[in-house]
């Protein structure tokens, strides 16, 4: 088993640092090959058919998305549990995780691209 997990990806994707905040609670060590999402050439498209971050490499193990690799995660070092033990406490934690990666995900990615379409002089009113 190497050192360390290696996550392609950068920490400005909230998908990566998901994945960030579970190793850490976890415990299990790992580094940052950081990468600007959609881009990256043809190794990264092997990596990550989609081109999206983060990529988890594990010992042999190759996976994309966030949600399937905090789950590998935790079955993988099953100890401290980061889901509930409770089969619908844990259905109930899985359909929020969802809910965050879509639903506020398109409402954060929508009002990120309307703010960056006002005049930067009508932004300052904006932040104050």
């Amino acid at each position: 088993m190497p050192d360390r997990v290696r996550i392609i990806g950068s920490y400005l994707s909230p998908y990566v640092r998901k994945v960030l905040v579970c190793l850490h609670l976890k415990g299990v060590p790992y580094e940052i090959d950081p990468i600007v999402p959609f881009m990256g050439g043809d190794r990264f498209s092997t990596l990550s058919p989609l081109r999206r971050v983060p990529v988890l490499v594990d010992d042999g193990v190759t996976l994309a998305d966030s949600t399937v690799i905090c789950q590998y995660l935790e079955d993988r070092h099953p100890e401290p549990a980061v889901y509930p033990r409770n089969v619908a406490d844990r259905a109930r934690a899985r359909w929020l995780e969802e809910f965050a990666d879509t639903r506020m995900g398109d409402v954060l990615w929508k009002s990120e691209s309307a703010y960056s379409r006002v005049p930067p002089r009508k932004r300052l009113a904006i932040e104050k």
